[in-house]
């Protein structure tokens, strides 16, 4: 670019240089077009400068706290966040997220990976977390959590929520669960289940996984043959308006209306189609029988107040007990010792 002459606000003219010339250079997940002027990404990621060259990657590293300098996070594959996430903010990976503090009440969504946490999650009743694999911290309290794999908490959860799709594990330590509810589609293991105060505490064995699976399923069962027909419809207004061709303007202007609705539908409705063909697919494949334990193990101690479920059957504790086991037998609850 060509430099223009400026003018101080005395008169003075400010002589300009010219730009010079931006050589594009390629670097990690990028490739130049064959006329060396456009950048291209090889892959979805976090777009960085560095040593002129224009790189992609797919990890995104927040150097210290999800907080007002950094709003939400939104991200397709990795995220790592080297100090906390507090309270009123929001991460979303398509991959793992990995938080070096602690989580305040956040919202932390890990679409297809796991979300580990080294310090621990104080929700002030505000935190959810869900990933598609495993749940990690060293505590957990007053907090929504969901794994569709486990949930591994290393001291405690208090006052929580918490549902995994295979197991629940507090068992370093005094490991305990008090307060709240424990769902577990496999197996729950603690140290302590409740608490010496008698705190209200729920344990739950129930294959809730599985139900939600097979309602999606259900879903998708309606939904492939209705939008089948919507595409079906939406192609044949095409041909109509293909044959029509110039006469188009011929027919009432109602109809044309709703052929061109229809016809401008088609891409819509075939991407529409063809994901609930994949989700299909991918929901047959993760209600593939799974091996579950499908007990609740207690290595110190369970409190009253605590009550067991196994599916719809339950069981309160009315009496302290150390190390038992419980399990579902011919639809009751039955126990043994560790």
């Amino acid at each position: 670019t060509l430099g223009k002459n400026g003018l101080t606000v005395t008169g003075t003219t400010i002589a300009a240089e010219s730009g010079k010339d931006l050589v594009l250079k390629n670097g990690v997940n990028t490739e130049l077009d064959p006329s060396k002027n456009k950048l291209i990404a090889k892959s979805g990621g976090h777009a960085y400068l560095k040593n002129d060259t224009v790189n992609i990657e797919n990890i995104y590293v927040v150097k210290g706290d999800v907080d007002f300098s950094t709003g939400n996070i939104q991200f397709l594959g990795d995220v790592i966040i080297q100090g906390d996430v507090r309270t009123g903010f929001e991460v979303h990976a398509g991959g793992n997220i990995k938080i070096k503090g602690s989580v305040e009440g956040a919202k932390i969504e890990s679409r297809h990976g796991s979300i580990l946490i080294n310090e621990s999650v104080q929700g002030v009743n505000r935190a959810e977390l869900f990933a598609e694999e495993d749940i990690k911290a060293k505590f957990a309290c007053n907090c929504k959590m969901k794994a569709n794999h486990n949930v591994e908490i290393a001291k405690y959860i208090a006052h929580s929520v918490v549902e995994a799709g295979e197991d629940i594990l507090v068992t370093q330590g005094k490991g305990a669960i008090f307060g709240g509810k424990a769902k577990a589609g496999g197996r729950i293991a603690v140290v302590n289940l409740g608490n010496e105060s008698g705190t209200k505490t729920e344990a739950i064995i129930e294959d809730f996984l599985t139900n939600e699976l097979r309602a999606r399923l259900a879903v998708i069962g309606d939904k492939i043959p209705e939008t089948e027909k919507e595409l079906e419809l939406a192609v044949n207004a095409k041909k109509e308006l293909d044959r029509l061709g110039a006469n188009v303007n011929k027919i009432s202007s109602d109809h044309r209306t709703k052929l061109f609705d229809r016809a401008g539908k088609i891409q819509e409705l075939t991407e529409a189609f063809n994901g609930y063909i994949a989700e299909k697919k991918e929901v047959q494949i993760k209600l593939k029988p799974r091996e579950k334990s499908g007990c609740i193990e207690v290595k110190s101690y369970v409190y009253p107040n605590v009550t067991i479920y196994f599916e719809s059957t339950m069981f309160e504790v009315n009496e302290k007990k150390s190390r038992i086991c419980f399990f579902s037998e011919a639809g009751s609850i039955k126990r043994r010792d560790l």
